[in-house]
């Protein structure tokens, strides 16, 4: 196996202190829907699904996956919408409800800690349900995420405000003059008959996508090597074994 060396320079360019977060406001076809003022989106490693090119990528080079983060201010909402890959939240500040279904018509409410995984193909949207500014981080499957569909009731609100979506996932912002690229498209909403095709998820079997923080189990065995260089060390598997032995 070949050796891999990281100097120094490379380890801190790698590393994104809480001062290098790079929010927009205006990463998504959403922005001027009154319910999600204030909405902040991070792109740290990959550009996740965010459509604008204002959004700053602190780590833009493929790593198999990617990693972001979402802010809302108190009872601001994520709309409905839905993802081609694996979408995992870490919820690292602030009570949440997320939302789910055809017409967001299911729910659970998560908090600081808890870890939700929301299955592909299911429209899906969060609602920042506690009295200060909450935010969570959010992992992608994939280098290329293949955007997201959003559902039809957005795509139409944003149209009403001056906002289309191309087909290559790209907002475009009719108040401000700009236009539709030469040789693309619009974005179509989704039609009604792929939509009752989308499977319906009931909140009980959506509860074993939750990792509920107290439901952890930390374990310090579960690599001797490391745990005997760092006796403070501990570990809990949430989805998947990860690390453990």
């Amino acid at each position: 196996m070949q050796s891999v060396v990281l100097s120094e320079a490379e380890a801190k360019r790698r590393r994104i202190l809480p001062g290098d977060f790079a929010p927009c406001a205006e990463a998504f076809i959403d922005r001027r829907n009154p319910n999600s003022g204030g909405k902040l989106n991070y792109s740290f490693i990959g550009p996740g699904v965010a459509q604008s090119d204002k959004q700053v990528v602190n780590l833009p080079e493929p790593h198999g996956f990617q990693i972001g983060g979402a802010a809302l201010p108190p009872g601001r909402v994520n709309n409905l919408h839905l993802h081609f890959t694996a979408e995992v939240f870490i919820c690292a500040a602030g009570g949440w409800e997320f939302i789910w279904g055809n017409d967001g018509e299911h729910s659970a409410r998560v908090g600081e800690g808890d870890v939700f995984t929301i299955p592909t193909w299911i429209f899906r949207g969060f609602i920042n349900r506690s009295d200060e500014n909450a935010f969570l981080f959010a992992a992608l499957g994939r280098d290329d995420t293949g955007g997201i569909i959003w559902h039809p009731k957005v795509l139409a609100y944003a149209e009403n405000a001056g906002l289309r979506l191309t087909a290559a996932n790209r907002v475009t912002d009719l108040r401000a003059g700009e236009t539709k690229p030469d040789g693309e498209r619009w974005m179509p909403p989704m039609d009604a008959a792929a939509m009752a095709d989308l499977r319906d998820i009931s909140p009980a079997e959506m509860e074993r996508f939750i990792v509920r923080r107290d439901s952890l189990r930390w374990r310090e065995d579960f690599a001797p090597d490391f745990a005997a260089r760092n006796p403070r060390a501990r570990v809990a598997p949430g989805l998947g074994r990860g690390v453990s032995a």
